[in-house]
């Protein structure tokens, strides 16, 4: 256990070094305290708690028309536990299309369709479009050790207390596309992890659920807001990321929280989570297929 212990131990504290130096930075700018959301935009989105309930209807619905198009489809197959790489990639595009896009577009109906709302809920960007994008890709370089860290403190206590070696993917979905054998079905999977889950999860998590929690609670309490959407987000994805990885997808979902609220577009938030899938999608192939060393 000691053996495969160190590793950790020693990758855990060079990525706290960092993230205490991020941390530190980020607090002396004055990111975590009040005033770091002093300068957010008003909003005044029209999104509702009646919207949210009927949002959580279309999805449960969206889930039960899923389950029934897929054991219409690969009933056989799942029956028998013999799906294949590609009905899995095509199972998880139309998981994502018949739930999460569903929601998506009644959140972005419901606040309005016209130049105005959709700029109130953050769908048209409020500065210019590259200074959000880079914005976005800053933000990538400052939490990305934080959640290393925090998936790295799940890694420890799993197999220090637990005696369990989980997965360096903490993503099922990444998990599946390292052990795609054709290109359709990473094909498939890139879409949905790089294009759908982006657009789609942000316009949902903070374009949807921030503006009714704000409405509930009033946009004051910004924090508080990050803070229940953050818990939702990851409780959601808690079926499809390993236990360790939680931790790490709370804090990223902090992250895009606080850039939404921050900026009042969604965009930032998007290309955040756009370059992170992009990242750990990287490391997925990087461990399926590593590089030959020198000489060899």
């Amino acid at each position: 256990m000691d053996v495969q212990l160190n590793p950790l131990l020693h990758a855990s504290i060079a990525t706290a070094i960092v993230a205490i130096t991020v941390m530190a930075i980020l607090a002396a700018a004055g990111v975590f305290g009040p005033r770091g959301l002093s300068q957010a935009p008003y909003r005044g989105c029209p999104l509702a708690p009646g919207d949210l309930l009927v949002a959580l209807g279309i999805y449960l619905a969206g889930i039960i028309l899923f389950q029934g198009i897929a054991l219409a489809v690969f009933g056989d197959a799942i029956r028998d536990s013999t799906l294949s790489s590609r009905q899995i990639a095509w199972m998880g595009l139309l998981s994502v299309m018949l739930t999460h896009l569903p929601v998506a577009l009644w959140t972005v109906w419901r606040a309005g369709l016209n130049r105005r709302a959709q700029r109130t809920l953050g769908l048209l960007p409020r500065a210019h479009p590259l200074a959000e994008i880079g914005l976005g890709a800053l933000a990538l370089i400052a939490v990305a050790p934080l959640v290393h860290l925090a998936m790295l403190i799940g890694q420890m206590i799993a197999v220090g207390l637990f005696d369990v070696h989980p997965d360096p993917l903490a993503h099922e979905t990444l998990v599946q596309m390292r052990q795609a054998p054709d290109a359709v079905s990473i094909a498939i999977i890139l879409v949905v992890v790089l294009l759908a889950a982006p657009l789609l999860e942000e316009i949902v998590f903070r374009g949807l659920m921030h503006n009714v929690l704000a409405h509930l609670l009033g946009e004051r309490h910004r924090w508080t807001i990050i803070l229940i959407a953050s818990i939702i987000f990851t409780l959601v994805h808690a079926g499809i990321v390993g236990t360790y990885g939680l931790g790490g997808l709370f804090v990223l979902s902090i992250t895009l929280g606080w850039l939404y609220e921050r900026t009042g577009s969604l965009w930032p938030p998007i290309v955040l989570h756009l370059l992170f899938n992009a990242v750990n999608t990287l490391i997925a192939f990087a461990i399926e297929h590593p590089l030959p060393e020198a000489g060899g």
